[in-house]
């Protein structure tokens, strides 16, 4: 499957090495999210995180990770040394479970209508 991925990917312009991706728990990438939203580099954020993850092989988990995709978009991430976002982090699992997300990537349009991906394709190609 990640062969077939990569290949999509590359066609359209992406890279992606998912034998050097480290897997990882998410929660602290979620504070750098919410960080970042703060301070209006929410895109940037997560492009960064994106590429740390896919392309580039990094522990999106490990604080240095962030720091230094912080410093790269203009954000001090130093804060996160602390347990700031996390509240807001907790707030979107707990928003995620009570609308039914049981696994990514998952895509809500309308509050309250969620959809899994699969349903989402079918939704995006009938309109």
């Amino acid at each position: 499957m990640n062969e077939s991925v990569t290949a999509m990917a590359k066609q359209t312009g992406l890279t992606y090495h998912f034998d050097k991706a480290v897997v990882a728990n998410s929660f602290d990438a979620h504070r750098f999210s919410h960080l970042a939203k703060h301070h209006h580099l929410q895109n940037e954020a997560e492009e960064a995180l994106f590429a740390s993850y896919f392309t580039n092989g990094k522990n999106t988990a490990d604080p240095d990770t962030l720091i230094e995709l912080g410093k790269e978009i203009g954000l001090d991430a130093d804060v996160l040394t602390s347990n700031l976002y996390s509240e807001d982090v907790n707030a979107d699992i707990d928003e995620a479970s009570r609308i039914g997300v049981t696994g990514v990537p998952f895509l809500s349009l309308i509050e309250n209508m969620p959809f899994r991906e699969h349903r989402i394709v079918v939704l995006f190609w009938r309109y």
